[in-house]
C-alpha cells in the first residue's frame, strides 16, 4: 500500500493544491451558513440568498481592485479573492436554490371524477 501511495506522489500534489483546499473549505462553510440561516429564519425566504450575494459582491469588487497593468498580476491576492468569493457565492446561491426546491410545500392534486352514464357503468 505504501508503494502505491509513493507511486501516486500524493504529497507532491497536495503541495500545489493549497488554493484548492482553501476553495473547498470556503464552499463547505458557505453551505453550512446558508443551511443555518434557512433553519433559523425559515419564514424569510430571501435570507438564505444573502450570504451568496455578499460573497459574489466581494469577489467582483476584489476583481476590480486587481492591477492588470503589472506583470505579476496573477500573483496578487485580489485574483485569488475573486475566484474564492465568486465561486463560493455561486455555490451558496445554488445550494439555497436547492433548499428552496426541497422545502417547497407539496400540494395535493384534486381528484377528477368523470360522470359516467348508466349505460357505461354496466
Amino acid at each position: 500500500m505504501k508503494a502505491i501511495l509513493e507511486s501516486l506522489r500524493i504529497d507532491e500534489i497536495l503541495e500545489y493544491m493549497s488554493y484548492g483546499k482553501l476553495l473547498l473549505i470556503v464552499f463547505l462553510i458557505s453551505i453550512v451558513i446558508v443551511y443555518l440561516i434557512q433553519r433559523f429564519f425559515g419564514e424569510y425566504k430571501w435570507g438564505k440568498y444573502m450570504p451568496g450575494l455578499l460573497m459574489l459582491i466581494y469577489g467582483i469588487v476584489s476583481l476590480f481592485l486587481v492591477d492588470f497593468s503589472r506583470e505579476d498580476f496573477i500573483n496578487q491576492a485580489g485574483l485569488v479573492n475573486f475566484v474564492i468569493g465568486f465561486f463560493g457565492g455561486f455555490s451558496a446561491i445554488l445550494f439555497a436554490l436547492i433548499l428552496g426546491v426541497y422545502n417547497k410545500p407539496v400540494e395535493e392534486k384534486k381528484k377528477r371524477y368523470i360522470k359516467k352514464s348508466e349505460e357505461e357503468r354496466e
